[in-house]
């Protein structure tokens, strides 16, 4: 979180995201694709706020 208490979302949180996702292409032309029509920088800013980052890969 920054000082006006936004939660910073960064290039690594996001591919940490998509790798965990096995079916997932590794185009990034389909990698932005998914990121963009799942909103992935709003569930990572929420999974940040409850403390539930980072995932537990070990689960996926």
């Amino acid at each position: 979180m920054d000082l006006f208490g936004e939660v910073c979302v960064t290039e690594s949180d996001k591919e940490l995201w998509l790798d965990s996702i096995k079916q997932l292409s590794k185009l990034p032309s389909r990698r932005a694709a998914y990121a963009k029509a799942y909103n992935i920088e709003e569930k990572i800013r929420t999974a940040k706020r409850n403390g539930w980052w980072p995932p537990n890969l070990e689960n996926f």
